[in-house]
């Protein structure tokens, strides 16, 4: 299973709601991704059935966020609302927690393997 994430519908409406009511945060398509603990790794690898190796990542500044909220919703105005909780750094029911790495970074340790 390749790991493409992400429709290009809902990540214009993020990116636009980003830009003008959270223009301080780093853009989605400036940034790497990576967990916060290893705890939200395992249950992100255990939803998208990911397996690799597991490094430790030194960054200077990240955003803990809610990829759960990546979904358009039924409608545009739930897109709208999705994007408005994901920047805001709100939560859904079962969240899946990312970190927003602001680049540059360096790559640390060997962590394991998942």
């Amino acid at each position: 299973m390749p790991l493409i994430f992400g429709n290009p519908a809902v990540e214009a409406i993020f990116e636009l709601v980003r830009a003008h009511e959270s223009p301080s945060c780093t853009s989605r398509f400036q940034s790497l991704f990576g967990c916060e603990t290893l705890d939200h790794l395992e249950k992100f690898a255990a939803k998208y059935r990911a397996r690799g190796t597991v490094y430790q990542i030194n960054a200077n500044k990240y955003k803990l966020v809610d990829m759960a909220l990546l979904t358009a919703g039924d409608t545009v105005c739930q897109a709208f609302d999705n994007a408005r909780r994901y920047w805001s750094g709100g939560a859904s029911g079962d969240p899946i927690w990312e970190c927003l790495i602001e680049l540059p970074v360096t790559v640390g340790q060997k962590v394991g393997q998942i």
